[in-house]
């Protein structure tokens, strides 16, 4: 499947394509020899998968394979492959969070981290994180009017979790996305609010300057309750900056069209006319809370920051990482310390990466660490499908996997090999999964991720 490879490889499998059969055979061509003009010490090659489970089943596959190809070979030929065979337990294979762990247990003093550290379970590691949270956010009520504020509308905690929930959510997504330091509210934008009042307004006039093609006596009667709701606006709702109550009277235009029922002959602008005036009374009432809750988002700031502190003491005063830890750890040593970097780079001469579409941005730049840059270094080989992302909720970004393949395509010796053909259902299925899409959600593969 591979040939001689002259430089990186992606491969884009669909569902039931063969993405495992695929790594394998890519592990194989590198064992053999194919790959790289000549056979690579299973210790040289390491394989990232995103559970244990698949790498177990990575593993239990590609000792499969290789036993069968010395089953299969005569000679000094059949002797080699024995030999790699025996030679598989020093092939790493394993998650991410595994990969890492390892690289900072082999140089934790260049990590800055005591040798003993442990790694915690993530049922652990989310208990501890909400206990940190629930103190950060019952600390609140001795805050200041806008962090009290905060917590009057969340509540500390409680069934529905309240603003401990809300913290501890932060923290999580702000740690998969490698952002460290004090967090920062978005910055106010009272141009955008002024702006989004005044699409409200024209999209208002757009849509009355056409009330003459209402075809029906529900149209008719919408537009005269807009253009009426219209004039009674106040002219400081159209001139100066919104408030929260200004915000929520413009909006309220929308609202004159509940009633509204389309009929036969209506111009297609019409509808659109009318969907514009919706869209921009959904974005006004946001943008103006956004700009009115800027002490509360600092406040929250601030919470996040005070929540995140006291999860990093919990965690020193155990000598533990999460999983979290172990990929930023990773990432900061092999960034900051080109001693190991080059190491690590030295003795690795294939890097398989399986699942790519689940990856995120820090794990993204660990293997740009290890297989990227301009200077000799691993071969970097992924295997993924853009349509079976599913670990958003860890930051997992398909768009890496996108730009992985654009830039394979770009890349001197890149190659990226599209695998479409389903094995894994009957044609009928097939058939009628395909038929049923093409009308339920025409142009879908079309759409950028």
């Amino acid at each position: 499947m591979t040939g001689r490879l002259g430089g990186p490889l992606a491969i884009s499998a669909g569902a039931g394509a063969g993405k495992t059969r695929a790594l394998v055979e890519l592990a194989l061509s590198l064992l053999g020899g194919e790959a790289l003009g000549e056979p690579c010490d299973p210790a040289s090659l390491t394989a990232i998968t995103f559970t244990e489970r698949a790498a177990a089943e990575l593993e239990e596959r590609l000792r499969g394979a290789v036993a069968e190809r010395a089953r299969r070979a005569a000679g000094e030929e059949a002797a080699a492959w024995r030999r790699r065979l025996h030679a598989l337990d020093r092939m790493t294979v394993g998650t991410i969070h595994a990969f890492a762990a390892a690289l900072l247990r082999e140089h934790p003093v260049e990590a800055g981290l005591d040798p003993e550290f442990e790694v915690l379970e993530e049922d652990a590691a989310d208990a501890l994180r909400r206990e940190a949270c629930r103190d950060a956010a019952l600390s609140a009520a001795g805050g200041d009017e806008a962090t009290r504020v905060l917590l009057a509308g969340h509540g500390a905690a409680g069934r529905r979790g309240g603003l401990a929930a809300l913290l501890e959510e932060l923290v999580r997504e702000r740690a998969s996305l490698g952002l460290a330091g004090p967090p920062e509210p978005a910055p106010a934008d009272p141009v955008a609010a002024a702006r989004a009042r005044d699409d409200l307004l024209a999209a208002a006039g757009a849509l009355l300057a056409r009330r003459g093609e209402a075809r029906t006596a529900s149209g008719r009667r919408a537009v005269e309750a807009l253009g009426a709701a219209l004039e009674a606006l106040a002219p400081s709702d159209r001139h100066r900056p919104p408030d929260l109550e200004a915000a929520r009277r413009l909006a309220g235009l929308a609202e004159t069209l509940s009633g509204w029922r389309a009929g036969k002959g209506e111009p297609p602008g019409l509808a659109s006319a009318r969907a514009a005036l919706s869209q921009a009374a959904e974005a006004l009432v946001p943008a103006v809370a956004g700009l009115l809750a800027v002490p509360q988002a600092r406040a929250l700031c601030r919470l996040v920051e005070a929540a995140e502190q006291g999860y990093a003491r919990r965690k020193a005063g155990r000598t533990v990482l999460d999983f979290d830890d172990l990929l930023l750890g990773a990432r900061d040593l092999l960034r900051r310390d080109p001693g190991v970097r080059a190491e690590v780079r030295v003795r690795t001469r294939a890097l398989l990466v399986d699942e790519y579409q689940d990856v995120n941005r820090v794990q993204q730049e660990i293997f740009d660490l290890v297989a990227g840059g301009e200077l000799p270094g691993p071969l970097l080989l992924a295997v993924g499908d853009l349509k079976q992302s599913i670990y958003r909720f860890r930051g997992a970004d398909v768009t890496v996997f996108a730009g992985l393949l654009e830039r394979m395509e770009r890349a001197p010796g890149g190659r990226v090999v599209r695998l479409a053909r389903n094995h894994r259902s009957a044609p009928a299925v097939l058939d009628l999964v395909n038929a049923v899409l093409e009308r339920a959600a025409p142009g879908a593969g079309a759409r950028p991720y």
